[in-house]
């Protein structure tokens, strides 16, 4: 299956951050995505816009940098993100970012189940 961007949202609240961004979902819905898929998205976020910091209790998810910088808490342990980074949050783990830099963080986000 092939899918084409068909709609962007913007999005200023992430998982209780804050600032502007933008979703686009790969999917048009749900029940598109493959089986073990909750979310399958691209994400921007814009400078000092923030992802907030929340746990993920039955899922896993997997995001890859695209482009931008800024800090990682993983666990509450913060780091320097950047392009090309993968972080992973597992069940019952919490993680969250801001965006530092001068331009925007976009990166690409699975949702897995577990």
């Amino acid at each position: 299956m092939i899918r084409r961007l068909k709609e962007t949202i913007e999005w200023n609240d992430m998982c209780g951050g804050s600032g502007p961004g933008t979703r686009a979902d790969w999917c048009d819905d749900q029940s598109e995505n493959p089986p073990n898929i909750i979310v399958a998205t691209t994400i921007t976020l814009a400078p000092g816009a923030s992802c907030g910091y929340h746990m993920h209790e039955e899922d896993s998810e997997i995001v890859y940098f695209v482009q931008g910088k800024g800090i990682y808490n993983d666990n509450g342990t913060e780091q320097e993100i950047s392009a090309g980074d993968i972080t992973f949050c597992y069940p019952g783990e919490m993680h969250g970012f801001v965006n530092t830099g001068d331009e925007d963080i976009i990166f690409y986000a699975l949702v897995i189940k577990e």
